[in-house]
């Protein structure tokens, strides 16, 4: 499956942005359901593997108040990433929008540091 593909599923399974995000932060992910005005816990990552195999979160940034936050989901057996980008605020959390959704790749880089010599 490609990044459209992936995207469209998650819409069809029932998997939000805000899902993404929240299970990303939190290892868990609750959600307010308006209907039944409860939270409801949500398997991301269990319904995630049951769909597309082998998914694992690449990276996640620190949730700082006032920072931009993010994450990456590494659809390994469809060799897609994805990310989901928000802005966190102690205030209100974090609300992750579906539009901040893309495919990202990965890439290796040298990086040069310089240690004390001995």
């Amino acid at each position: 499956m490609n990044y459209k593909e992936i995207r469209q599923t998650l819409i069809e399974i029932g998997l939000t942005a805000q899902h993404m995000g929240t299970y990303a932060q939190n290892g868990q992910c609750l959600i307010y359901d308006d209907e039944t005005n409860k939270e409801v816990e949500t398997d991301v990552m269990g319904m995630l593997k049951s769909v597309f195999g082998n998914v694992t979160i690449a990276e996640t940034s620190y949730f700082h108040d006032g920072y931009d936050c993010w994450c990456v989901y590494s659809f390994h057996d469809h060799n897609t990433h994805i990310e989901y980008s928000s802005y966190f605020s102690s205030y209100n959390q974090t609300e992750w929008e579906d539009s901040s959704c893309r495919e990202v790749i990965a890439e290796q880089k040298m990086v040069t540091v310089f240690s004390k010599k001995m």
